[in-house]
């Protein structure tokens, strides 16, 4: 696997929700908003609202996200 700044995820408390570091995750990985809502079973509008800074996505979803779009797990 690629060595890479987003693996390790942090833990939960050192976590933050900066939409600009969303933004540039989805960049580096070469991801649509449609794309990661389908990775990780949201809609399109909610991956809009969490890069826009219009709602904190959960850490939970970050988890997944960075998991499934580099294949962790599976």
């Amino acid at each position: 696997m690629k060595k890479t700044k987003w693996l390790p995820v942090p833990e939960p408390e050192d976590w933050n929700h900066d939409p600009e570091a969303l933004r540039e995750f989805l960049a580096e990985r070469g991801l649509s908003h449609a794309a990661a809502g389908k990775l990780i079973g949201v809609h399109v509008r909610t991956m809009q609202k969490w890069t826009g800074g219009e709602s904190l996505m959960r850490y939970s979803d970050w988890l997944a996200l960075v998991h499934r779009s580099f294949g962790v797990g599976q």
